[in-house]
């Protein structure tokens, strides 16, 4: 017989891990037991399963199922040690908060965005937010980052952040591009560009996408990112940047 639990099981397992990995590699344990208490139950009664019109024997069937416990127990660890690195990273954001530097880099922000130099949905979330909420709010987010970047070097006054991506790990004010490897900001291994120091930028999003930049002195960076800034933020910025070193 053919049932289509199975099909459904795994569908029904992908969208428990897009919330969750933890959950949904938990959710596989479960699936997988449940797969094969049934597949059991069938082949006692005397069926047989077929897997898209090919007929399974009892061992066949039981292999798989140990094979598939086989990918639940790496997609578990494979989940843990993502929910320790998210909880080692939320540490490094929590214990941001009480830094000087990365509070002051926020408040700018948030008179920046508030003031309109950025974008109409920076200044609506700037305008409906005290300047506390708003700041306590993004270094829970990307508190690390900042904290990484102002080691780097002292932000300028009035120097405020445009962008920031925990999943790409990088850092863009109206003056530098912060870029950390490895989602890991160890000082010194990050690159650190100043937007005037910039002649070309793309962000191609075809495929896995990728960030190249041509600089002044002729060097290039490519780097493969899902997501960047748009390219038009950093022609104005890169623009802006250049004008006031020469003003």
């Amino acid at each position: 017989m053919f049932n289509p639990i199975i099909i459904v099981a795994v569908i029904v397992q992908a969208f428990i891990s897009k919330a969750s990995r933890m959950a949904g590699a938990i959710a596989g344990f479960v699936i997988t037991t449940g797969i094969l208490l049934w597949g059991i139950s069938v082949y006692g009664e005397g069926s047989e399963i077929t897997f898209f019109g090919i007929p399974l024997s009892q061992t066949v069937f039981i292999v798989v199922c140990l094979v598939w416990y086989g990918f639940d127990t790496k997609a578990l660890f494979s989940a843990r040690a993502a929910t320790a690195g998210d909880s080692a990273k939320q540490a490094e954001n929590d214990a941001a908060l009480e830094n000087p530097a990365v509070r002051e880099a926020w408040v700018a922000t948030w008179r920046a965005w508030g003031a309109g130099l950025y974008t109409d949905t920076a200044k609506a979330e700037a305008s409906n937010a005290s300047v506390d909420t708003f700041v306590d709010t993004h270094i829970r987010k990307y508190g690390r980052l900042v904290a990484a970047a102002t080691r780097q070097r002292p932000f300028e006054p009035n120097e405020f952040i445009v962008v920031a991506s925990s999943k790409d790990t990088f850092l863009v004010t109206n003056k530098t591009f912060y870029l950390f490897p490895n989602e890991n900001p160890i000082p010194g291994t990050d690159q650190v560009i100043p937007l005037r120091d910039i002649d070309e930028y793309h962000f191609d999003t075809r495929g896995s996408g990728r960030v190249t930049m041509k600089l002044q002195s002729g060097r290039v960076i490519d780097n493969k990112m899902t997501y960047a800034p748009k390219e038009e933020v950093m022609s104005r910025f890169s623009r802006a940047a250049r004008e006031s070193v020469s003003a």
